[in-house]
């Protein structure tokens, strides 16, 4: 398992980030914080975070990936269809021989699809992205939709080099569960098995399947690739056109508050975010929610889970949350058009 994680330097969170240099210094941090912090998550690749200096004479951090090593690529599935993705996505690596690895993070599954030919890549960020969109068209991605495609991801880690995720055998508060190896067996129980399994931490039962290493190689390009859109309904355009309160919102928040039969905990958090950082007092946006979402919907993610008061605070969430981009609103089939719109471009201004 630690081959996913030996090189350096690289960074641990908690979610502040931290730098660390070598093996040991990274576990001994894990072990220190496990079971204290309420997550620790760890990059997928060898990056680091300077200090410089900035105009006003104070410290701002800078982010680096230096020779930065794609060892793996790596998937993120959560939801109801999270278990059926993971089997679709073992099949796959199965049919090809590829050696793969995945875990139960305590709410979901994590794959790590092993590489080769990534020492010298001229364009690490594309050639991650464009292998993350090579599985999702091949695989039929279904942005998430229940009634089509085969495989769900969480896209936010879709070419994201600079990625953190939680490491294996830590403790996850939340779910109160530990982040821990599947294997075959585990999946044909089903998730109240694996959940249940998970309560343990059983450190050393990792399962690798597969022998061949994937080349990424052969996406190292000058072009991002791009997989088809999906469309949204007339119906659902029209009805974000004409509502009063939606009207001069960005088409793609209104889209996500319109979904039916309920917004989607994939997608709830989207709208807050925008009401949050363009000014909207966050009473107005309790009463906007109210609106929109289904009754027990709101009363979850409201009043039980806190979700507006934990993002206006900027806690409890994500590190460094922010409004998705155009790009990841697209591939999530959110955005009901196939450009970027004059409100898009206004909110990354």
């Amino acid at each position: 398992m630690l081959r996913l994680f030996n090189t350096f330097p690289r960074q641990i969170a908690n979610p502040t980030r931290k730098n660390v240099y070598n093996l040991k210094e990274m576990l001994d941090k894990i072990n220190s914080y496990n079971g204290i912090s309420e997550h620790i998550w760890v990059s997928l690749y060898n990056i680091y975070t300077v200090m410089v200096e900035n105009e006003r004479g104070g410290k701002d951090s800078l982010l680096i990936s230096k020779d930065i090593q794609l060892k793996h690529g790596w998937f993120d599935m959560d939801g109801e269809r999270a278990i059926e993705s993971v089997k679709n996505l073992h099949a796959w690596c199965m049919a090809n021989h590829y050696k793969h690895i995945f875990f139960f993070s305590g709410g979901g599954f994590h794959i790590y699809i092993l590489f080769k030919n990534y020492e010298k890549l001229n364009e690490p960020k594309i050639a991650l992205n464009n292998f993350h969109k090579h599985v999702m068209k091949t695989l039929n991605f279904s942005c998430g939709d229940p009634h089509e495609g085969s495989f769900d991801i969480d896209v936010a880690g879709v070419g994201d080099v600079a990625r953190v995720v939680t490491f294996p055998g830590t403790y996850n508060f939340k779910r109160k569960r530990y982040c821990i190896g599947v294997n075959e067996e585990d999946l044909e129980k089903g998730i109240e098995w694996i959940r249940e399994k998970a309560k343990q931490q059983h450190l050393g039962e990792y399962y690798w399947y597969g022998k061949n290493l994937y080349d990424i190689k052969q996406h190292d390009t000058n072009e991002k690739m791009e997989i088809q859109l999906l469309e949204v309904s007339p119906e659902i355009k029209e009805k974000i056109k004409t509502d009063e309160l939606l009207k001069d919102l960005p088409l793609c928040v209104g889209n996500i508050l319109m979904r039916r039969p309920k917004v989607g905990y994939l997608h709830r958090w989207k709208p807050i975010v925008y009401f949050r950082d363009y000014g909207i007092p966050e009473e107005a946006a309790v009463e906007i929610l109210k609106k929109y979402m289904t009754p027990s919907e709101y009363r979850h993610c409201v009043l039980e889970e806190k979700m507006i008061k934990k993002l206006y605070k900027r806690i409890g969430m994500r590190v460094d949350i922010s409004y998705p981009n155009c790009e990841s609103i697209r591939l999530q089939g959110l955005c009901p058009f196939k450009y970027d719109c004059v409100k898009a471009r206004m909110l990354y201004k």
